[in-house]
């Protein structure tokens, strides 16, 4: 019984404590405890129905024994095969996803990396090449475009004659730092190359390791200081530029490729460097830019590279390099892109089976539009999406063809709230209408499995017609506003029902009516396009098939009543997708909870109770206040328990003493005396159940803790004397008014003796 309790609060994201019901556990464990030998005696073929006998009030029961080897937790009486089963479709999706999403960034700077291609072959001029490359503010995509930059170099042919390094301004905390990273990451890896034909000087390596240790303890000074002759070995410096010197020599005599070597400097975060460190850094590589054929590749946080050059870097400088001027991709439009190419599509394929709920397009958008445009962020949310929707249900795995599902899949189907609605609304025309509506399908539906299995496979054609009809007029809004609204945005108005007699629309059917005859043919041809599909497969748009007859013989002056009509006609644009049959099957949500569906439009995407949205951006405060407040929703937890031992033991929880203290905390006055807390404090305290749970863990503890423990035990315990405890109590107050400030729940005054309350401030 205590096994499935934990396979089922596994599967559980949020926990709670019913007191009573934890009683009768209780109750169930004795009597589980004296009825094990019996259990252990029944044959093994008869182990699971002893198992279901026993766990009355947990069926249909989880089968521990079965071994999946995923991630996944069996659910609703699932075997390991159908576990197997529904991690293997995430998988598979996800992993259609990735790759989709992979090749969308792989190519979406194809031309920032044939304008550096082309920097990086064109010759050397008399001052230092250096190409200012104007990104975007986020640091993460910042960093994944360049690590695509750095990969696009050392996996071209034509340049296995540059060497790329890259400095970022969390190593190059002063200019010798840079200098020893800068040489260090060119002469790395060449080794084996050189060997051959020069071998190194004795003692390099020693005189690298001195140098390093020398780095660590470096204060930042002035670095043309003498740092006498501890610091040199062999004659040579770990910051010598002049082993650069050595390396290149070595490296050209052997591979006779004077033209077409290149070092190419790469400065990963320029913003983040000291001024005073970059412009040193700089006038460095000036002064060599003569003899090595360097060039520079410096990332900016800003578009505005002008101002950043005349604000960052001394104007003796600026005369003395050759600059260019590079732009990367708005993240924006990637991050568009790869939702358009990956979720916004007429057919929905074995690969991408799954649509997207209005609820989460919502957050999604807002999240991205909102924030600092991150793709990584994108993809995490995506990602994050799809696993949760294969993670807490059973039913994904009915959207693969060949899966053939058990009574319990049924069973799950029928508790679906879509699917209440359409037996109410069943229900409800058989009252209107008894001779029109038959009551024996209602019947059929609840009792057979196979008319509920057909009527899913009809939901799946249904939601296909849906999608194309929806992708439709996607395409054919995203035209007529001359793409200045997004397509997932406009994705996001339908599948939420607030396209049709918007503002939006209203703008866009003014447009048309003004439309000429020249106007009118564009927009025919387009409706005539690859870009809408009357028809997917054997499934057809009736909407848009009407539409293409009547623009046939129509004039320009028809063309706002057919799109009005349009509009307003098509079943598709004038419903959610929720209102879809089954959605809760072939849509993911994130985890969205039914509550949201009462809350405003209006709400932002923190306001929605979306489990995606909770791990992603959880609401810390609310956490610590609940954690502090009931400990036991959290220390109750079976796998808790039955790691601490407390399994066996029906003794009360006591919790941390820094519960206890935030119990003391919200009922005591915004300024908070510091000996009235204390008091306060410990007076809350349970003495003999404290002594007694802490005793019981010294005497299981190893012999050595014993030993030194037992003696403190002893004198805690002496009813004749308080000096211990109340030692012990100060050290719990001390370090919980310290935690309790580190959290934000406290602040000292300049008075010692006081400190004051922020929670109830609102800070």
């Amino acid at each position: 019984m205590s096994q499935l309790l934990v396979d089922q609060n596994l599967q559980k994201t949020h926990y709670s404590i019913d007191l009573a019901k934890r009683k009768r556990q209780r109750v169930e464990e004795k009597s589980q405890a004296e009825t094990q030998k019996e259990v252990k005696e029944i044959p093994e073929k008869n182990a699971e129905n002893a198992v279901k006998l026993e766990s009355k009030d947990l069926t249909p029961a989880v089968q521990p024994e079965q071994k999946h080897n995923t991630p996944f937790r069996a659910l609703y009486g699932e075997s390991a095969a159908h576990v197997k089963h529904r991690y293997g479709l995430y998988q598979k999706i996800w992993g259609h996803q990735k790759k989709a999403i992979e090749r969308i960034l792989n190519s979406a700077n194809v031309t920032l990396f044939a304008n550096l291609e082309r920097y990086v072959e064109d010759p050397l001029s008399d001052r230092l090449d250096t190409a200012f490359l104007g990104l975007s503010s986020n640091t993460a995509n910042n960093l994944r475009l360049l690590d695509e930059f750095s990969l696009f170099i050392n996996t071209k042919s034509s340049f296995q004659h540059v060497k790329m390094v890259r400095l970022n301004s969390k190593v190059c905390v002063n200019i010798k730092a840079a200098v020893r990273e800068l040489i260090k990451q060119i002469v790395e890896g060449t080794t084996a190359e050189t060997d051959t034909e020069e071998p190194p000087e004795e003692g390099l390596q020693e005189e690298d390791l001195e140098n390093e240790s020398l780095a660590e303890s470096d204060d930042g000074e002035d670095e043309e200081e003498d740092e006498g002759p501890a610091e040199v070995t062999g004659g040579r410096i770990s910051y010598d530029f002049e082993i650069v010197q050595d390396w290149m020599d070595a490296y050209m005599k052997k591979h006779k490729c004077e033209d077409s070597l290149r070092l190419i400097i790469v400065f990963d975060d320029t913003d983040g460097f000291d001024n005073e460190i970059l412009n040193r850094l700089l006038q460095l590589l000036c002064i060599y830019s003569n003899r090595y054929p360097i060039k520079l590749v410096m990332a900016l946080s800003s578009r505005n590279v002008g101002d950043w050059i005349n604000a960052n870097i001394i104007s003796r400088l600026r005369t003395l390099i050759e600059s260019v001027k590079l732009e990367a991709r708005d993240n924006k439009d990637i991050g568009f892109q790869v939702i358009d190419e990956i979720l916004l599509q007429n057919e929905i394929t074995t690969e991408n089976p799954l649509l997207i709920d209005a609820y989460l397009s919502l957050i999604i958008l807002n999240r991205f539009e909102n924030s600092n445009n991150s793709i990584d962020s994108l993809i995490t949310e995506l990602k994050l999406s799809y696993m949760i929707h294969f993670y807490q249900l059973p039913l994904p795995v009915l959207i693969d063809p060949s899966f053939v599902p058990e009574k319990f899949h049924y069973d799950a189907l029928r508790k679906l709230p879509s699917f209440k609605l359409h037996m109410e609304d069943l229900v409800h025309k058989f009252e209107q209408d008894p001779a029109a509506h038959e009551s024996t399908k209602i019947l059929r539906l609840l009792l057979s499995n196979k008319e509920l299995k057909a009527l899913f496979d009809e939901s799946k054609i249904r939601i296909q017609k849906y999608q194309n009809a929806v992708m439709n007029a996607v395409n054919m809004v995203y035209w007529l506003c001359g793409g200045a609204t997004q397509k997932f945005q406009i994705y996001k108005l339908i599948t939420n029902n607030q396209f049709v007699n918007s503002a939006f629309s209203s703008g866009l059917l003014k447009k048309v009516a003004s439309y000429n005859e020249e106007e009118f043919d564009e927009f025919t041809a387009f409706i005539y396009g690859p870009h809408i599909k009357d028809s997917v497969g054997a499934h057809s748009d009736d909407d848009v098939t009407k539409l293409k007859r009547s623009l046939g013989v129509s004039a320009p002056a028809d063309l706002k009543a057919l799109v009005t009509e349009y509009f307003n006609l098509n079943k598709h644009l004038n419903m959610k997708i929720s209102d879809n049959l089954f959605n809760e099957v072939l849509t993911i949500n994130g985890g969205r909870s039914e509550l949201d569906e009462l809350k405003p439009p209006a709400s932002i995407e923190e306001n929605y109770d979306n489990l995606m949205i909770h791990l992603i951006r959880p609401n810390h405060r609310e956490l610590l206040e609940a954690a502090l407040d009931e400990p036991q929703k959290y220390l109750r937890n079976p796998l808790i328990m039955e790691s601490i031992g407390r399994k066996k033991h029906n003794t009360r929880l006591l919790g941390p003493p820094l519960c206890k203290l935030y119990q003391v905390y919200k009922d005591a006055p915004v300024n908070i005396n510091l000996w009235d807390f204390y008091v306060a404090f410990k007076l809350s305290l349970l003495k003999k159940q404290i002594i007694a749970e802490i005793d019981r863990h010294v005497q299981n503890s190893s012999e050595d803790v014993r030993a030194r423990l037992s003696p403190i035990m002893e004198k805690v315990k002496d009813p004749e004397s308080e000096d211990t405890w109340d030692k012990m109590v100060y050290g719990w107050f001390i370090q919980g008014c310290y935690e309790l400030n580190a959290m934000g729940f406290l602040k000292e005054k300049v008075k010692g003796d006081y400190m004051d309350k922020l929670i109830w401030k609102n800070l």
